[in-house]
């Protein structure tokens, strides 16, 4: 997206920009992360407009990673205007020297936001989609979104003697894959007992515990669990609804009695 000499945010004149662009939020649709997405830009250049000094020249590169998730996450290609997305806080250090810090607000702590601002690649509808997306595939946060391949426990299988995830990983050779620790692939500290175990050591008995698991009898036990824990869900809910009603109540009954209140007598009205 550019600026016009109008000031009004466009999108790029260059066509082939705009198709990169364009084909950056088709490739998520289909793939469904911004992986999926630099994976097929493999030996495609992707744009870049410079800025600063040189402010709109544009110039070609490889498509990373942060900068699919960047374009993903930006609104203003859901042609909306925001601003006041991130908060910069500076600290001087002990020896004098001075950091910043960019942290990202909520949305809900933006400055100013306008959606249907500008003509934009996908719609606001389809910007919160993706947002969504994106959050469930953070596997760092605890989600554990599905994962193309045949391993069964990828995802939520953990290392049994440090507790952290275990990965999958797929030899080359032959194609077949192992969980492998976290911890004793990546941390300096190992933890004795951490290890690599093949999937189809795992996988064969945790299926055969599942289809055991997955009797008529006990289907119906876990949905009555659900609809349980649904219906405590409704119950609280209309609980705080109720408490905000009645706060709201008490809130204009004060008002009344305070506005009933003859200007005159003012001990009365500071004891309200």
């Amino acid at each position: 997206m550019v600026y016009g000499d109008d000031g009004h945010i466009n999108m790029d004149p260059d066509e082939e920009v705009r198709t990169a662009v364009a084909d950056v939020f088709a490739l998520f649709d289909q793939h469904g992360s911004a992986l999926g997405v630099v994976r097929s830009f493999t030996g495609r250049r992707f744009p870049r407009r410079d800025t600063g000094v040189w402010a709109g020249r544009l110039g070609w590169g490889r498509l990373t990673h942060g900068r699919a998730i960047s374009i993903l996450k930006n609104p203003v290609y859901a042609g909306a205007y925001a601003f006041g997305r991130n908060n910069s806080t500076r600290k001087v250090q002990p020896d004098g020297t001075v950091t910043s810090h960019v942290t990202r607000r909520p949305r809900e702590q933006w400055t100013v936001l306008i959606p249907e601002h500008h003509e934009g690649y996908i719609s606001w509808s389809r910007y919160l989609q993706i947002e969504t997306k994106l959050a469930a595939n953070r596997t760092s946060t605890g989600a554990r979104p599905p994962r193309e391949g045949p391993p069964v426990c990828q995802g939520i299988i953990f290392c049994g003697s440090c507790g952290f995830p275990m990965n999958t990983n797929y030899r080359r050779t032959d194609g077949t894959a192992d969980y492998v620790c976290t911890r004793a692939r990546s941390d300096a500290v190992l933890t004795p007992g951490c290890h690599t175990i093949a999937a189809a050591a795992v996988d064969p008995g945790v299926v055969e515990l599942l289809l055991a698991a997955l009797t008529p009898e006990q289907v119906s036990l876990a949905l009555a669990a659900s609809d349980e824990i649904h219906h405590r869900h409704r119950r609280s809910h209309r609980a705080a609804e109720l408490a905000v009603e009645r706060a709201r109540y008490e809130a204009d009954r004060a008002e009344r009695a305070f506005g009933q209140v003859e200007p005159e007598n003012r001990l009365v009205a500071r004891s309200l």
